[in-house]
């Protein structure tokens, strides 16, 4: 689980590293990489279709699903469930990355429900290891170091 700030490296973190085992593995490793938002419209659009049940069988054939930007927006509780039980047909048959921004104490807000929330972390925390990526955003610091000055924290549309 990669937890920090969004722009800071956790996805290039990530990708490089299956780079590298991907290559030089030779092949039979797969890999997939999406982001939280992505993976559940894929999941309703499979449950609209009556087609869920295949939809974990293509994600459990991975070896490894990286699940980029947990928390980035909020989850319906529709979607909540959805999430949790790929997480749970996974769990301890394959590995799974997730990278996220929001602390495990805020994952009930950001799933719409607690107990599924609680119920999901149980899943990815047991044989997990966390790693926190702290510090801002490789954005943010190219941007200083170009000698611009560093974003409006106002909101941007308004009127001028």
């Amino acid at each position: 689980m990669y937890r920090g700030v969004f722009g800071r490296g956790d996805e290039t973190a990530t990708r490089g590293r299956l780079d590298r085992r991907h290559r030089g593995g030779g092949g039979g490793f797969s890999v997939h990489h999406t982001t939280a938002a992505s993976l559940l419209d894929e999941l309703r659009k499979a449950e609209q279709r009556d087609m869920l049940d295949r939809k974990h069988k293509t994600f459990g054939n991975y070896k490894l699903l990286v699940i980029d930007e947990i928390g980035y927006l909020p989850m319906k509780r529709e979607g909540a469930h959805l999430f949790f039980q790929l997480v749970s047909r996974r769990y301890e048959k394959v590995a799974t990355i997730f990278t996220s921004n929001k602390p495990y104490s805020e994952w009930g807000e950001v799933m719409g429900d607690p107990v599924i929330a609680a119920a999901t972390l149980d899943r990815i925390l047991h044989h997990s290891t966390t790693v926190n990526i702290r510090g801002e955003s490789y954005r943010l610091r190219a941007r200083k170091q170009s000698g611009h000055a560093p974003p409006l924290k106002e909101p941007v549309g308004g009127e001028t």
